[in-house]
């Protein structure tokens, strides 16, 4: 019995380590912005509904490929777009890509925008993650734009719409001006 009881412990024990273990390592800088934004996204969809007319704003969103949301602070927006994502993401044929501009200090610059959509991406189509060794390569927008749109095409193929969300839109870093005038953004790339 006390030999039994010894593997027993023993055995629990290297299990809570593990866990331990897990808990203890810091989160990568997209786990926390993937994390920081469910939260927001919950928080801001907890009761309030059908915000400014949400079902005539999805149709709209629906049949045009561009909207802008606009107002001072504080009166509402990050809340309309957190309820357009969330219902949006109940749809079959359509796949929105929200990212809270600036919820963390890595989420102003656009290899890191395009990096955080091609891993919810690739989680969609139960792919293999692309690695972040490629943020550090010298042709890393190169990369991250042509495996972006990559994912974007074989979600067109599989008639799943790709929508783009960006809120906070002003917190982009300053020297990001190709992020701010849209230009990497393809034509059949829907954006709110």
């Amino acid at each position: 019995l006390d030999y039994f009881c010894k593997l027993v412990f023993d055995n629990l024990c290297k299990e809570i380590d593990a866990e331990i273990t897990d808990l203890t390592k810091p989160l990568s800088w997209y786990d926390v912005a993937q994390s920081m934004t469910e939260y927001k996204t919950d928080m801001n969809c907890d009761g309030s509904q059908n915000l400014y007319g949400l079902e005539s704003i999805i149709s709209s969103i629906e049949s045009s490929s561009k909207l802008l949301i606009s107002g001072r602070s504080g009166s509402g927006k990050s809340v309309l777009m957190s309820q357009i994502y969330t219902s949006l993401k109940s749809r079959e044929s359509i796949y929105p890509l929200l990212t809270l501009v600036g919820i963390t200090s890595e989420v102003c610059i656009l290899n890191n925008i395009l990096f955080l959509w091609i891993r919810d991406l690739e989680q969609k189509l139960s792919i293999e993650y692309t690695s972040d060794s490629v943020l550090e390569d010298e042709r890393a927008y190169n990369k991250l734009y042509d495996r972006f749109y990559s994912l974007v095409d074989i979600c067109s193929a599989k008639g799943i719409k790709i929508i783009c969300l960006l809120d906070n839109f002003d917190s982009i870093a300053q020297e990001e001006y190709d992020l701010t005038k849209l230009l990497w953004l393809r034509g059949d790339i829907d954006v709110v």
